[in-house]
């Protein structure tokens, strides 16, 4: 028997293992490939999916009016937005929806300095002048209350700050809320000044330590409720609001203790304004905002106007929705207005994934 040459042997046993490895590394180049080809194919079936889903949420002719009201027949006016100042317009647009404060700012009374450009603004909304330019008007207020968070007049900013400065600047500059610590006082300094006694409450706070059996009674006046929820039901907001919530803290003996805390609205608002933070929110598949909140069965308070936001908390844009006499809503983007049904109003902000901030309720 021939004996076979060793070289020869080690060529044909390297082309058999490259010709192995070769076959190894196509066949996993095809696997991947073909898994590589289902994930694309499942992420795109998810797509269409999401897109069809949407799709079925989008309001039917949604630029077209669903009712047969005219700007010409109702109290709204156009805003033009010549920057980023969606922010102010939104803003304008709910305060001017309410009754009480529009009434308030159109008249001479408790008139300060702010209330005066505000008292303009809201006179040539009323004449139905649609070449208001917001710009002026802001840019009047901050010379005024030398405000640097809205100095740039170019950069979008939040509607919650700016309706505290306008608020704030419609009392005497002598005016602080910390001096309001019983409900007399409060009383009191609502008899005198009408925004007070408009949009502040009054919590009573009732706080217990483990440690005593005294309670310690407090209490906190506020223009707004942060609800810095994620869900955007108000309803049960506010019910979590004045839950009995329980926390830890060092005493004076630097001993670890329970503080046991219940909160209780002594004094409610004829206007009650909702604040939700649109960077600590997310839209949920269905939006429930309550058109309608009742605190007993004696208070109760309907949702009257809201100002929304698409986008983020650096930039985006803001639109107001206002109730209208014949049950309608009007979405209002600046100077573009429609009027819809209170369901396609869910509709356009879940499709749009827009997120309610600002909400002003009248109590009825």
């Amino acid at each position: 028997m021939m004996e076979s040459d060793p070289r020869k042997q080690r060529i044909i046993t390297i082309i058999v293992i490259i010709l192995l490895i070769l076959y190894i590394y196509g066949f996993g180049v095809v696997t991947g490939l073909l898994i590589l080809k289902k994930r694309f194919t499942v992420k795109e079936t998810n797509k269409t999916c999401e897109i069809h889903q949407r799709e079925s949420l989008a309001p039917q002719n949604f630029k077209k009016n669903e009712s047969k009201t005219t700007l010409d027949h109702i109290d709204i006016c156009p805003l033009i937005n010549s920057g980023s100042l969606c922010y102010f317009n939104t803003l304008i647009q709910c305060m001017y929806s309410c009754k009480d404060l529009k009434d308030f700012f159109m008249n001479d009374s408790e008139m300060t300095e702010v209330k005066e450009i505000l008292k303009e603004l809201f006179e040539r909304m009323a004449a139905k002048d649609k070449t208001i330019n917001t710009k002026e008007f802001l840019k009047r207020i901050v010379d005024i209350t030398s405000n640097e968070e809205f100095e740039d007049l170019n950069q979008q900013q939040d509607i919650h700050s700016l309706y505290l400065n306008l608020i704030n600047g419609c009392f005497d500059p002598n005016f602080d809320v910390g001096n309001i610590i019983s409900p007399d006082i409060f009383d009191d300094f609502a008899i005198h000044n009408f925004i007070f006694r408009k949009l502040y409450f009054l919590i009573e706070i009732s706080s217990k330590e483990s440690n005593t059996e005294q309670n310690k009674i407090t209490y906190e006046p506020g223009n707004a409720f942060l609800l810095p929820t994620k869900k955007f039901n108000l309803y049960k907001d506010l019910k979590r609001y004045f839950e009995k919530a329980v926390f830890k803290k060092k005493n004076d003996n630097n001993e670890e203790i329970e503080v046991e805390t219940t909160k209780e609205l002594i004094r409610f608002p004829d206007i009650l304004v909702l604040y939700t933070p649109y960077h600590e929110a997310t839209l949920p598949d269905e939006i429930d905002i309550h058109r309608n909140i009742v605190f007993d069965q004696n208070i109760k308070y309907r949702l009257i106007a809201f100002g929304c936001h698409l986008g983020n908390e650096s930039s985006g844009h803001y639109i107001a929705i206002k109730r209208m006499k014949d049950n309608t809503w009007a979405i209002i983007n600046d100077d573009f207005i429609t009027f819809h049904s209170w369901e396609n109003v869910l509709k356009y902000l879940n499709y749009y994934k827009i997120k309610p901030t600002l909400s002003f309720l009248e109590k009825i």
